[in-house]
């Protein structure tokens, strides 16, 4: 097994636009392609109850309206565009623009392999509200804000508790370094002696 790694060249900083979590509202990037683990189809379910709680939270996804399935589900959510919008595919050399908007990722997933969504999110400082497998908590530790996938009320209840709770929230980046280094993940050197090794 070779851990994911990121490119420290191309990945860039945060730039002047970098928002802080403070409680007052929660903007949330899904940054993904449709897939069908990846569980698009919970969102409408989600905007829905967050209308209902008149909570101030914002997802962002990164689909490709030029994509039949990828419009079919941005078709789904518009009628909670005050709640949700679409930015389209993100440039890896972007991202660093991208997550400076956000506080946090959003990923409601049933299954990943090499996705480097949560180490980008340590990377940047950004908080993690993604799906309790064994997948996430193997890469994200205790540091990642869990739910069920199948429970939008789940979901928007976890939502609602770290508005309520920012410092407790923010607590959990302050181990992200510490995660980062347990897992290698900055290391080119580390994945190309496991693989030259396993050949």
């Amino acid at each position: 097994i070779v851990p994911n790694h990121i490119d420290l060249s191309k990945i860039g900083v945060l730039n002047d636009e970098n928002v802080v979590f403070n409680g007052s509202y929660l903007n949330l990037l899904f940054l993904s392609k449709y897939y069908p683990h990846k569980n698009f189809e919970i969102l409408p379910e989600i905007c829905k109850q967050i209308q209902e709680r008149k909570l101030p939270i914002h997802i962002t996804l990164t689909l490709d309206e030029n994509n039949e399935v990828d419009k079919k589900v941005l078709d789904s959510l518009i009628i909670y565009s005050s709640i949700i919008s679409n930015i389209g595919p993100v440039r890896y050399d972007k991202l660093s623009e991208v997550y400076a908007k956000n506080h946090g990722i959003f990923l409601p997933t049933l299954l990943e392999s090499f996705s480097a969504n949560y180490i980008e999110a340590m990377y940047f400082e950004k908080l993690i509200f993604t799906s309790d497998r064994d997948f996430s908590r193997e890469v994200c530790g205790d540091f990642a804000n869990y739910f069920d996938p199948f429970s939008s009320i789940e979901i928007v209840d976890l939502f609602k508790k770290v508005l309520e709770n920012p410092v407790e929230a923010n607590s959990k980046k302050t181990f992200y370094k510490q995660q980062i280094e347990k897992l290698n993940v900055l290391d080119s050197n580390f994945n190309n002696d496991i693989i030259y090794n396993t050949i």
